[in-house]
């Protein structure tokens, strides 16, 4: 079964992917923060992340590094509902499998994921 960590503080939107997810049966797990991102990651074998680009400690593209550090080679989605030009740059240049926007397409999340 495929192993998802959505990574955003948005605790609404969260719980409505991951019900989404499990639905179409994947195994989800949660973080709303960087750094417990970071700590979940180092203790489970996820297949993908979601990550929100803006997090309340530190921010996407710096998770996003520190988590190529930990596990390199694990595909990260970034996600964003804000116009960030300069960290969705970043995100391209390390290395997301995707960026999307919120409000998320399922569609095409679910043709990320396969």
């Amino acid at each position: 079964m495929t192993k998802v960590l959505i990574v955003d503080d948005d605790t609404t939107g969260v719980e409505t992917l991951s019900n989404v997810l499990e639905i179409k049966g994947y195994r989800v797990d949660a973080a709303y923060g960087g750094m417990e991102a970071l700590e979940k990651i180092g203790r489970t074998n996820f297949d993908f992340v979601l990550l929100d680009l803006k997090l309340p400690d530190i921010n996407g593209v710096e998770t996003f590094r520190k988590i190529k550090k930990v596990k390199d080679g694990l595909k990260v989605v970034i996600m964003t509902a804000y116009s960030l030009p300069h960290l969705i740059q970043e995100a391209r240049k390390e290395g997301a499998l995707a960026i999307l926007t919120k409000p998320l397409n399922i569609d095409e999340l679910l043709s990320l994921l396969k």
